[in-house]
Parts: structure tokens; sequence; C-alpha cells
């Protein structure tokens, strides 16, 4: 069981980084009920078993690793993603140069929709492009079934599965097929166009760098079971879908994903295309799990890094 839910690990990480947590509560919930079985020699009886860890504290993000989670989502581009992104505002009042000279105090409104342009134009892209693209995640389990000893198979066990990625790939007209075969746009939300709304974000900025415009956003913070997508970070970078894979007969009967405060960078050329772009999303993860008459729950910090780099 463990190597074949390893060698499922292993390979969905680069196939659907997304799938990651709930890869972990499987093998969390399967570590520690070999471990019960092993200790007391006899199946668990988990008739009466309860969990008190039924709603989640509120979370400070407190994560130092930046991070993205993705999901796949059934929409399409828009059909006209070609505009021009225009780089210099149009009146003096929409452009407010700092001290420095090169921050502008845009409105979240101004930053978002200049944001949403040069995504959506550069997943527009049709010319043929080398992409480089890389993912990191970090992953602890704070809490789980089977106390210390259980944290701590558990923890072994991530590590040995959750690495990281650094490839380049190769899009035509905006998609490109990965090794694992896997169908993806450039930029995120994967397969969908950026539809992010002002409403979902707490912070925003912009200033130039050079001849790019960065513009950075961080999102709301969002709280939802694991069947309820996130609004906000659904339109922005995407979600955390444990009901998404194969759990190899394991079923996650609850749990709760706390979105931290998502944010985007990305650097924008005078073309209006995004040259450069890194994801983050710090997770804070409460799941159950069960396969027969084993059953656990465990507690997760999780952070992932996205970074695409785009020679346009």
């Amino acid at each position: 069981m463990f190597k074949k839910l390893l060698k499922l690990a292993q390979k969905d990480l680069y196939v659907q980084a997304v799938s990651v947590f709930a890869i972990l509560l499987s093998i969390t919930v399967v570590a520690v009920a070999y471990i019960k079985t092993a200790n007391n020699e006899k199946k668990i009886d988990n008739t009466n078993t309860s969990y008190n860890y039924q709603t989640l504290p509120p979370q400070n993000n407190t994560f130092s690793t930046n991070s993205a989670v993705v999901l796949p989502m059934d929409t399409t581009l828009p059909e006209n993603v070609t505009g021009g992104w225009q780089n210099n505002p149009v009146t003096q009042a929409q452009q407010q140069p700092q001290q420095n000279n090169s921050v502008y105090s845009w409105s979240t409104e101004q930053i978002v929709s200049k944001m949403t342009t040069a995504i959506n134009q550069t997943k527009g892209y049709k010319n043929n492009l080398a992409v480089h693209h890389s993912e990191s995640f970090v992953a602890n389990i704070t809490e789980c079934t089977g106390g210390a000893i259980g944290q701590r198979v558990a923890n072994s066990l991530v590590s040995a599965v959750v690495k990281p990625t650094d490839q380049t790939l190769n899009f035509s007209n905006g998609t490109a097929v990965t090794a694992e075969g896997e169908t993806t746009q450039i930029l995120l939300p994967k397969n969908s166009q950026f539809t992010l709304s002002p409403a979902g974000v707490k912070t925003a900025k912009a200033y130039q760098e050079g001849d790019k415009t960065v513009l950075v956003v961080t999102l709301i913070q969002e709280n939802v079971d694991k069947d309820t997508i996130p609004y906000h970070n659904s339109r922005g970078v995407g979600y955390l879908d444990p009901n998404s894979v194969d759990l190899m007969g394991m079923t996650i009967t609850s749990g709760e994903i706390q979105y931290l405060g998502s944010s985007i960078m990305v650097k924008i050329n005078q073309a209006g295309y995004v040259t450069y772009a890194k994801y983050t999303i710090p997770l804070h993860v409460y799941g159950e799990g069960a396969k027969g008459s084993l059953s656990g729950y465990a507690v997760f910090d999780g952070a992932q890094t996205e970074i695409w780099e785009l020679p346009l």
C-alpha cells in the first residue's frame, strides 16, 4: 500500500500539483492506521471515534515560502485577448508618482484591470514560445491521528514525496503538453482565463522596474469546506480540490481549507505581455479521512511557489 501510494503521489505532483495535500492526508491516514494496527495487533474499531477539531481557528500567514496552488477549470479564454495594454495612465489623476518617481498610486480597480488585460493577453499568445516554469512545495503535518509517532511517520513520508519541479515547456497557441500528458495554458489559473475581482483583493501596488511595469496583489483570506470552491482564489490562481484525485479507496470525509492570502506578482513589458509571474499561496488545512474500518485526521500547514518566465 505504501509503495503504491508513494508512486501515485510522486507522479501526481507533476501532473496536478493541487492534489498534493489530498495525498498527504491519505498518507497520514494509512500511516497512523498502520501504526495502530501494528501496536494493537488487531483491527481498529472506530465506532466511537470523534474529533473535536470541527472548525479551524483563524490563522495568520506566517509562511516565509511563497506558493501557489492551482487547478484546471473548464472555462475558455475570451475571444478578444489581443488588445494592447496601455503602459502609461490616461490622466495625471490616474498616475501620481511617489518620491522616487517609480511607484504608481493607481487604485485597486486600475491595477486589477491592468493585470487582467496583461495575463489574458499573454494566455492568448499565438506563436511558439519556450517558457521556463518551476514549482516548489512546503508541507508540514502539525497534528494527526497517532500523536507524535504518527506525525513523525507522516512527515517522513511527505518529505519523500514533495519535490520541486523545474522544466521548460514549449507552448503553441497558448497551450503546451507536459511530459506527463497534461495540457496547460500559460500562466494561472490553468486552463482558464484570469477573472479576479477587485473585491477579492486585500492590497495592491504598482511600480516601474526598468522598462517593465510590476503589479502585485494580495488576495483576501477565504475559508471553505472541502467541497466549496473559494470564489476569489479560483479566479486568480486556482484552488485545492481534495476530491480531484484517486486516493486508492481512501475517502476524505470532512475538511476545511483556509486560503491565508494568496499573492500574484507580474512584470509586464511595453507591449503588454507578462514576462515574469510569481504566484503564492499559504494554506492551513484540516481533514478527516477513512478507508474501510480505518480512519484518521490531520492538520497541515502548506505552501507552494509557482514561477513563470517568458521570453516576450
